[in-house]
């Protein structure tokens, strides 16, 4: 998201997702963040419920009641799925992204998102301790359109996905390859837990695909053509090993 900061720059934008997304924001290159937790500072009946370390949380300088938010940016996975789908919303059904307005749901021109929405990351699924993959970003993100479906018959448009398996996420990639070796080498390799990110986009784009089964992925599973690996392997060793006999290495 670092290449959109040239475009917001000098505006307000709504960063989602735990307080330091906010100081990543600013060394990026975006003067003017808030969070949601700093909206909720702003007016409790934002959101009237607890939330998580309430206490900590800093009212933000910003009026919102004057200054539009220009763009929604979900940088990271919710730490409140509720607040920030209920901002969020609320962002996106404003008039020209001033919080305090609203759309007219009475007329007959369709609901549109008043500001563009923008997402880091597509996994529905990511791996922890847990013996069983918890809800990513994706999963979020579909939250979010159904509540947005429900209140404005439309489906929620994304306007540019980050991540893997986006395009946007790859082309960075290539781009810094052939900064680092002036062109992008013959043979790439994408090491993945996750079939339907790290598998997926590295077919995509013609690399090497090595799927771990020490994440997401469990033995057994079925995969989709597209999902489908170059080898899979028990864990990021392994397919270190394998890429160095595939490069005559080992």
């Amino acid at each position: 998201m670092r290449q959109l900061a040239d475009v917001y720059r000098d505006k307000l934008v709504f960063i989602v997702g735990p307080p330091n997304c906010k100081n990543v924001a600013h060394a990026y290159g975006f003067k003017h963040v808030i969070l949601s937790s700093e909206m909720r500072e702003w007016d409790r009946s934002l959101w009237p419920f607890a939330v998580r370390d309430e206490h900590k949380h800093e009212k933000t300088q910003e009026d919102l009641s004057s200054r539009p938010i220009s763009a929604v940016m979900i940088f990271h996975d919710s730490p409140d799925w509720g607040l920030d789908i209920q901002l969020i919303t609320d962002v996106l059904m404003s008039q020209d992204g001033r919080i305090t307005t609203r759309q007219d749901i009475s007329s007959e021109r369709p609901i549109v998102q008043s500001v563009p929405l923008y997402s880091s990351a597509a996994d529905f699924l990511w791996s922890n301790e847990w013996q069983h993959p918890r809800f990513g970003q994706g999963g979020f993100v579909r939250a979010l359109g159904g509540v947005w479906k429900e209140l404005s018959g439309s489906d929620l448009k994304i306007d540019t996905q980050f991540g893997k398996p986006s395009a946007a996420t790859y082309d960075y990639a290539k781009a810094v390859m052939t900064d680092f070796a002036g062109s992008i080498p013959p043979h790439v390799y994408m090491v993945g837990d996750n079939p339907a990110s790290d598998i997926q986009g590295a077919n995509i784009n013609g690399w090497k695909s090595i799927l771990v089964e020490t994440g997401v992925y469990r033995p057994g599973v079925k995969l989709t053509e597209a999902q489908r690996p170059t080898t899979i392997v028990n864990d990021v060793a392994s397919a270190v090993d394998w890429i160095l006999k595939e490069e005559g290495c080992a």
